[in-house]
């Protein structure tokens, strides 16, 4: 595996070695290319010198115009945006389209939050680590980011690619994990969490599909798109907790076991 390293050292490897070289990794370990996405602004600095932002995506996603996606306030007013399709009630840094101020000094250091991706050696001092996987965008990042008091995040509800008769600005809650003990993969500011919040069956708010094609842009009609501390979505019901993977997998649930996506990845998948 290439490491990410501080120190910028001449590469001296012919272009006809290395090409193979990295491209057996990818083959071989493809979600190595996930692991790292956090550390993006920091590993190809050199590149986002001209940049005011930088992100990551899924390459299975096509967003088009990206100007008709993205917010004036999501240039201006954030640290770090990210878009969910209908399931911002899980705290976490999408995946598939999070983008950040180009911020060299702090926002592309918060990766080092992530002790296997900052201490190599540790990601690498196991039998047979390099063949664990790990969720940083969604893991251990999510974790560091959250809990920065100074950083300013954005959920956005753009759920274009599943539309439904339920409006999720209307029909989703908000909850944080139960958590559990740190671990090796924790960030170093992690602590378990147990604010929960779910939400109730809500028919008062509109359909999407009765939304007009421009319902983001239009802040005169749909005003609450303009108050930029108030949540998406309405608070319903009241606080209980929540099943995550952990309590299913524990208790003999085996269809937990095999699902691998935040809170719901197995203990050696993601341990957070």
């Amino acid at each position: 595996f290439t490491r990410v390293t501080d120190q910028r050292q001449a590469l001296e490897t012919p272009l006809d070695k290395l090409i193979p070289t990295l491209s057996s990794q990818i083959i071989y370990y493809p979600y190595i290319l996930v692991e790292y996405k956090p550390a993006f602004g920091h590993i190809f600095a050199d590149y986002l010198t001209s940049y005011s932002h930088w992100g990551y995506s899924d390459i299975d996603v096509v967003f088009g115009d990206m100007t008709r996606w993205i917010d004036t306030d999501e240039w201006n007013d954030y640290d770090i945006v990210t878009y969910g399709f209908g399931d911002q009630d899980k705290l976490y840094l999408r995946g598939q389209f999070t983008f950040h101020k180009n911020d060299p000094k702090v926002i592309n250091q918060m990766w080092r939050h992530c002790k296997y991706l900052s201490e190599m050696d540790i990601r690498y001092s196991e039998k047979n680590a390099s063949e664990r996987k790990f969720e940083s965008a969604e893991g251990c990042y999510s974790q560091a980011v959250i809990m920065r008091k100074d950083i300013k995040v954005k959920w956005a509800v753009k759920a274009f690619s599943d539309v439904g008769e339920g409006s999720p600005v209307y029909t989703q809650g908000m909850y944080l994990s139960l958590g559990s003990a740190p671990s090796w993969t924790s960030s170093r500011s992690y602590v378990p969490k147990s604010v929960l919040y779910t939400a109730a069956d809500v028919h008062s708010g509109k359909k999407l599909l009765d939304l007009s094609t421009n319902w983001f842009e239009d802040k005169t009609k749909y005003a609450i798109y303009n108050q930029k501390d108030m949540a998406l979505q309405k608070y319903e019901g009241t606080k209980s907790q929540v099943q995550t993977y952990r309590t299913l997998y524990e208790n003999g649930d085996k269809e937990a076991k095999d699902v691998k996506c935040m809170y719901w990845a197995p203990k050696d998948y993601q341990m957070d």
